[in-house]
Formats: structure tokens, C-alpha cells, sequence
């Protein structure tokens, strides 16, 4: 019994310093306390498992695409011509349908020697290897993303650091999210941040974050502000979900 006790102490130390650094509700100190070993499994499941209901972006960057076009068609097409741009056509299609791990498993067969450093595949990869639940094969295509310049601020770089979220590295999420966050551009990705903050609790840092994109936003023309529609709406969503 007394051999479990350091290990159990250890455990509770860890959940003291995740609420603490989280902020999370004060009375899971009380729990804890009370029932070292329970509370402390049932706090580290009941933040586990409300981080994985996170779906964070599955609007962006999924491939525009002509609905005139059937899925059959391009299967026809690629079994015909089994070319890479064939393949990525369909791939692209099973995303617009939310078949992620067929567009997934398409993507892959793209990949070899001559396309390993193709950033327009890559970047596919990564966004099915997110919308999949993969997020360590996501983040590790990311980290060879990173590396280029196109990459810096594509909307596709939020994934990216969702992915280190839903790994558990806050840290390294926010570092990432923090360099898309530039003023009077980036809208999606900044959208992107405030979800994050709030996910972890920093309120107030999301609440000034979508304040100054709003500001930004009514300096805007009218075209600019019609280009942006979609963004602006979510954006003003946030903002009442934070009065």
C-alpha cells in the first residue's frame, strides 16, 4: 500500500499544478484532496475526453470543388489516367464529403519520391491527417511544412497547431497560433486563436483578441468586408458567446 503512496502523491501534484496553470474550476482541488486517487483519474479523464470533443476547423482549407462533378466520374477518371493530379481531384471530392480516411488514404498513395516535398500535397496531407484524428502524423508533416515560407501564414497552419493542442502541448500551440496572429489579415486563423484561448481558459486574452479584430474590421470597406462575409460572422459569433 505504502509503495502506491508516492506515485498517487505525485499524480494529485501533477493535477494541482494542470488546474492551476489552466485555471480550471477551484473545486476540483477539493476533489482531489478528498479522494486522492479517484478524483485525481477522473479529473485527468474528464479533461481528456472534453479536449477531444474539440472540432476546431473543418471548414478551413477543405477543397473548393464543382458539384457538377460526381465522385463516380472521378474514380472513372483515375482508374483511367492513374496520374497524382487524378488522384488528388478524387482525394479532394472525399473531403468536401467528410470521407476523411478515404481522402487520407488516397493522399498517401500520392506520396513518394518525387512528391515528398510537393507543398500543395503535403499540406492536403496534414489537413486530412487532422480531420481523421490522427493529429501526431498531422503535426508531423506540419513540422516539415514549417519549415517553407508559403507555409508561415497559410490558413492551413491552424491545424497545425491544433494539433499540438489535442497532443496536450498547449504551449507550443499557442507559440504557433501566435505568429499567424497579424493585424488586419489572418482572419481565420486569428478566429482560430480565440477559440484556442478560450479552450484553455485565457477568456480575457480571447476577449481583446476578437475586440481588435472587430475594430479592424469596421475600418474596412465595403468590398473588403463582402470578401471577408463568412469570417466576419463567425467572428461576431465569438464575440457574443464572450459578453
Amino acid at each position: 500500500m505504502y509503495q502506491l503512496l508516492a506515485p498517487i502523491i505525485i499524480f494529485q501534484i501533477y493535477c494541482f499544478y494542470h488546474i492551476y496553470s489552466r485555471k480550471s474550476e477551484s473545486y476540483w482541488y477539493y476533489v482531489i484532496l478528498l479522494f486522492p486517487l479517484i478524483g485525481a483519474l477522473f479529473y485527468f479523464i474528464n479533461q481528456y475526453q472534453n479536449r477531444h470533443k474539440i472540432q476546431p476547423i473543418s471548414e478551413m482549407a477543405v477543397p473548393k470543388f464543382d458539384n457538377s462533378i460526381t465522385i463516380k466520374n472521378l474514380e472513372n477518371e483515375a482508374r483511367q489516367s492513374d496520374t497524382v493530379s487524378n488522384k488528388i481531384r478524387l482525394a479532394d471530392a472525399y473531403m468536401l464529403k467528410e470521407d476523411y480516411e478515404k481522402a487520407l488514404e488516397i493522399y498517401k498513395s500520392c506520396s513518394s519520391k518525387l512528391t515528398q516535398d510537393d507543398e500543395e500535397l503535403n499540406t492536403k496531407l496534414l489537413v486530412a491527417y487532422h480531420l481523421s484524428g490522427d493529429y501526431l502524423s498531422g503535426m508531423m508533416i506540419g513540422n516539415q511544412l514549417n519549415k517553407t515560407k508559403f507555409f508561415q501564414n497559410a490558413p492551413e497552419k491552424a491545424y497545425y497547431a491544433w494539433s499540438f493542442f489535442e497532443l496536450h502541448d498547449d504551449e507550443k500551440a499557442e507559440q504557433y497560433f501566435q505568429e499567424m496572429n497579424i493585424a488586419n489579415t489572418n482572419y481565420g486563423q486569428r478566429k482560430e486563436f480565440a477559440k484556442f484561448l478560450i479552450e484553455i481558459e485565457k477568456k480575457e486574452e480571447a476577449k481583446a483578441l476578437v475586440t481588435q479584430m472587430l475594430e479592424e474590421i469596421e475600418e474596412m470597406d465595403a468590398y473588403e468586408k463582402d470578401l471577408l462575409k463568412d469570417k466576419i460572422k463567425e467572428i461576431k459569433t465569438l464575440a457574443a458567446g464572450l459578453k
